[in-house]
Parts: C-alpha cells; sequence; structure tokens
C-alpha cells in the first residue's frame, strides 16, 4: 500500500535536508521515507522558493530587519520592481537613507558579481534562515571556504577558483622569472 504524505509532512523533510545538518538516509530514517522522496522534496522545495522570495513582502520585511540593526547611509540595488516600489524606497527615505541604483542592463558590467551573489543568495542564505549576525557570519564565512576551495564550478570546467588561482598564479611566476632571467644577462 503507497504511503499518503501531507504537505506538512513533505515540508518538514524538504526543510531538513535543505538545513544539511543530516544525511539523507537519516532524515529517511527519521521521517520514514525513502531517500528519493528526501531528494525530491527538497528539489520540489527550492524550485519553490524563487516565487517566494521574489515577493515584495519578503522583500520589504527583510529590509524592516535590516534596518533596525543597523541603517547605511546608502543603499544600492538594481531596479527590480520589488526595489523600484513606493513602498520600498519609502522605508529607506523615511530613514534619511540615500538611494543608489544600477542602470538598466547593466548587470553585464558585474556579471561575475552578481553571478556569485545569486549562488550565495540560493546556496546558503534563502536555506540557513541565518537568526543573528553573528551566525550568518559564522555560516557565510564557511560557505565561501566551500564556494572557493571545495565547490567545482562548471564555469571553470569543474575546477574551483583556488585551483584556478593557483595555477594562474604558477604561470605569471614562470613568465615573472624567466623576464628576470633574460634581464640579468
Amino acid at each position: 500500500m503507497k504511503k499518503i504524505f501531507t504537505a506538512e509532512q513533505k515540508t518538514s523533510v524538504a526543510v531538513a535536508a535543505l538545513k544539511e545538518r543530516q544525511t539523507v538516509n537519516q532524515i529517511s530514517a527519521a521521517y520514514e521515507v525513502h531517500p528519493t522522496q528526501v531528494g525530491l522534496w527538497k528539489k520540489q522545495a527550492i524550485q519553490g522558493l524563487k516565487d517566494i522570495f521574489s515577493e515584495i513582502d519578503f522583500c520589504l520585511e527583510n529590509l524592516e530587519r535590516a534596518l533596525k540593526e543597523r541603517a547605511p547611509l546608502i543603499h544600492n540595488s538594481d531596479q527590480g520592481s520589488h526595489f523600484t516600489s513606493p513602498r520600498y524606497t519609502d522605508l529607506l527615505t523615511a530613514k534619511d537613507i540615500q538611494i543608489s541604483m544600477d542602470g538598466r542592463g547593466r548587470c553585464m558590467d558585474n556579471i561575475f558579481t552578481e553571478r556569485l551573489w545569486r549562488s550565495v543568495k540560493y546556496e546558503n542564505i534563502y536555506l540557513k534562515s541565518y537568526c543573528d549576525i553573528d551566525e550568518a557570519q559564522r555560516g557565510l564565512t564557511d560557505y565561501f571556504r566551500f564556494y572557493n576551495h571545495v565547490r567545482p564550478h562548471q564555469s571553470l570546467n569543474n575546477m574551483t577558483p583556488s585551483r584556478i588561482f593557483q595555477k594562474i598564479s604558477k604561470i605569471i611566476n614562470h613568465y615573472q622569472l624567466n623576464f628576470h632571467l633574460k634581464n640579468l644577462f
């Protein structure tokens, strides 16, 4: 007989998987589900996050939380509809925060940075739900160590950024050494 799971049960399993504090097999045993279900529900949760996080209420809630901690002099964002909304900009201007927005189509100017922050948001921040600045700092430090030294990048031929840096450094050092040797004689 096929077991039927409620949305709440699926959500609990997906959240446990997203937190990455247990292996898939541990989650599978704890919730009495097949390991493939854990992966499937986690994937479905991640796919559904985009819709949730693009909502203006989410952006407003997090802006309000951030402004309770500290108010910057300048707030920079792109021109997404949630950032240009009067509800969003009014929160900033009420605190005398200057608003700086990237020009339309300017994402190509900093595509590597944009790609990095997309990865940071979707692979870490949205999944971890940090409770405070200290926890976020520790978690992001761990994530950047993982991102730079462990996680293979398809755009880097499945190497890590640190490995690419090592290879480039060797090449540069080789050419610098040869240049200096030629100038000695």
